[in-house]
């Protein structure tokens, strides 16, 4: 296994280890699970980083410590359950960690380019509607009510059959109340009370109809 700097972070270690040998599809799946590596250890540098453990020198004791002896473990169980399901696992909730760390800090920004960076890479990640509704909050906060707009509906295409997604749905509508569309909000407002019935949000989706029609009068 080598251990390979980073051009675009001074600390940042690549793991690459050797092809067990030179069939394609050992190569192939080989190669695979080093990408996977390499974003497991990208992600455990920014979260070690991030949360203020900023001298440079323990990072890379850290990184080497976890690159020699966790990570290889990691590969071995991943093996044994015939695995690159467990590193994907691994590497898929690191990046949504990493989001959620950065929302802590109240850094906006890297949190919207790393969960747009999950949305890239993990297109079957178990942590999407998640990071859709993260999005959007952050633009609704913003009051760039547009931008949130998109991810909503983002979540509510990908996930319309969940309470997630009806409530992306619902939140589309408010968005609209924000920007002083009342007509397009209250369509979607009585999409959710006619197409949704058996939704929680059935009730609230009927409750800003009512308040609609009171601002209207």
């Amino acid at each position: 296994m080598l251990l390979l700097r980073s051009e675009g972070h001074p600390c940042r270690l690549l793991i690459v280890t050797s092809p067990p040998d030179l069939n394609s599809k050992h190569i192939e799946n080989h190669w695979k699970k080093n990408l996977i590596l390499c974003r497991i250890s990208v992600d455990i540098y920014t979260i070690l980083y991030y949360n203020r453990i900023r001298d440079m020198g323990t990072i890379r004791i850290i990184c080497i410590i976890l690159s020699l002896a966790v990570l290889p473990a990691v590969v071995y169980a991943a093996d044994e359950a015939r695995g690159d399901q467990s590193l994907d696992v691994l590497a898929d909730d690191l990046k949504f960690q990493n989001g959620l760390g950065f929302l802590k800090i109240k850094k906006y920004d890297k949190a919207l380019e790393t969960f747009n960076e999950y949305l890239e890479i993990y297109y079957n990640g178990t942590h999407r509607h998640e990071v859709y509704r993260h999005i959007a909050e952050i633009y609704f906060n913003r009051m760039e009510y547009l931008k949130a707009v998109d991810k909503y509906r983002a979540l509510y295409e990908e996930f319309s059959n969940t309470e997630s997604g009806i409530e992306a749905y619902f939140n589309i509508g408010l968005c609209y109340i924000k920007m002083g569309n009342e007509k397009k909000a209250a369509e979607i407002f009585n999409d959710i009370v006619e197409n949704h019935a058996d939704s929680a949000y059935r009730q609230q989706a009927e409750l800003q109809l009512s308040m609609i029609d009171i601002l209207q009068e």
